[in-house]
């Protein structure tokens, strides 16, 4: 059914937020997480982690954007966050 694929589908980008979020090491979100893989027949990819700032800056954040697309999706669903620097 449609709607379940694209609810099953807005849970696996929720799901990579939400672990990306708990992640404490900030200044390597881009090399662990940048890429695609492939879960329950999906194709979830995490691009686009855009660093503003520097280190010691009051504005160092990164905005992190999750597209999970696949069968039975008519568009990508996409899910973004922003992570500030500790």
């Amino acid at each position: 059914d449609t709607n379940e694929r694209k609810t099953l589908a807005v849970e696996l980008a929720e799901d990579k937020i939400a672990e990306i979020l708990i992640d404490a090491d900030y200044d390597s979100l881009d090399v662990r997480y940048e890429g695609t893989d492939y879960p329950l027949g999906f194709t979830r990819t995490v691009e686009d982690i855009v660093h503003t700032g520097g280190k010691g800056e009051t504005n160092d954040y990164k905005k992190i954007t999750v597209t999970v697309a696949g069968p039975g999706l008519s568009t990508p669903i996409t899910r973004s966050t922003t992570v500030a620097a500790p």
